[in-house]
């Protein structure tokens, strides 16, 4: 039994349901995570395994762990001095979030900034949105009529993520010097984050699977639903 699930029919019980959501909320199927077993969910496993989280990666971000780490010691002494009363559970949140949103795209997603809260805004009407996509994924026969009375809600949801995300690579392109053809890298590989390493494959034609706008939005919707509070 194990030999056939595991050998024989390993591709068929790899596969994934596709995403009740089409690309109409989230990017769709076109998620690492929600994408079914073939070319893409390989290249993107691999990727993950060789660059996104090896350890030379993993170095790379020690300055970015060292900082918010300082930081979060920073608030605690000021608290101490102060002698007030430190959330601690709340400051050991803000810097778990920081430091994989620094990590995966350079910005800081627990601040108080307009580029921070539109990030939360937009998790967590998409949190909302998935529980109705879901609740109406149950109904059954009637299931096209729930998608059709949220379908201009997701489709705003979506709307804003493309959005926020684009704006995002775009500055991530131009911060690399990335030119139209996909010629140049120039950032110092101490410097880069999550955000870089997908571009790099995106902008290579040499690569063995083609990666898609959309898939790597779709691959970061993941990684702001981790690190939304």
């Amino acid at each position: 039994m194990a030999e056939a699930i595991f050998k024989t029919h390993d591709a068929n019980f790899a596969a994934r349901p596709v995403s009740p959501f089409n690309d109409s909320l989230l990017f769709g199927n076109s998620g690492f995570v929600t994408a079914p077993y073939g070319d893409y969910w390989r290249f993107m496993k691999k990727l993950c395994i060789t660059e996104l989280l090896s350890p030379r990666q993993i170095e790379r971000s020690r300055a970015v762990r060292h900082q918010e780490i300082t930081k979060f010691l920073r608030q605690l002494i000021q608290s101490a001095a102060k002698t007030e009363v430190a959330d601690v559970s709340a400051l050991l949140t803000k810097l778990t979030n920081n430091t994989i949103c620094r990590m995966v795209m350079s910005t800081r997603c627990s601040e108080e900034d307009d580029e921070a809260e539109k990030i939360r805004n937009v998790v967590k009407k998409s949190f909302a949105m998935v529980g109705k996509m879901c609740l109406a994924d149950s109904l059954g026969p009637f299931k096209r009529f729930g998608f059709w009375v949220f379908s201009k809600e997701a489709k705003e949801v979506n709307t804003t993520y493309d959005g926020l995300l684009e704006k995002l690579l775009k500055e991530h392109e131009e911060k690399a010097k990335i030119n139209i053809d996909g010629v140049e890298f120039e950032r110092e590989d101490n410097s880069k984050d999550l955000m870089d390493i997908l571009l790099k494959a995106y902008h290579d034609e040499n690569a063995e699977f083609q990666i898609t706008r959309a898939q790597m939005k779709a691959f970061f919707v993941v990684n702001h639903f981790i690190i939304v509070e």
